[in-house]
């Protein structure tokens, strides 16, 4: 089964790493119980600051 992939990347320097994974945690279990439970389509969510995802 192929699971679907999100990137959330923070492009401002006011949110530290810690803060972005927090609302990274957050939209995994949403994507979790939403994606994988109501639709069938798995889905990871992971945080990049905007030089991490270049």
């Amino acid at each position: 089964m192929v699971v679907t992939q999100l990137a959330l990347v923070s492009e401002t320097a006011q949110l530290t790493p810690s803060q972005l994974n927090r609302v990274a945690a957050a939209l995994q279990k949403q994507a979790l119980r939403d994606f994988s439970l109501i639709w069938n389509i798995p889905a990871t969510v992971d945080a990049y600051t905007a030089r991490d995802f270049r």
